[in-house]
């Protein structure tokens, strides 16, 4: 890059790389969804995180 402001080809040259990250991350991303999905001890309810908060239910205040 020159100074001051990049030129059409250094942004040209910029997005093709992040274009080609992107398709890299989606296919690792694909593949931690594949291998989240097939762990049994995941819950079936969804990507919730345990927080350690217990909630009591039966506590009339």
């Amino acid at each position: 890059m020159s100074q001051g402001r990049p030129s059409y080809e250094d942004l040209e040259a910029l997005v093709v790389e992040q274009a080609a990250l992107i398709a890299e991350l989606r296919v690792e991303v694909a593949e931690l969804k594949r291998r989240l999905a097939q762990n049994s001890r995941n819950p079936k309810r969804g990507f919730l995180k345990y927080t350690g908060v217990k909630i009591n239910r039966g506590a009339g205040i």
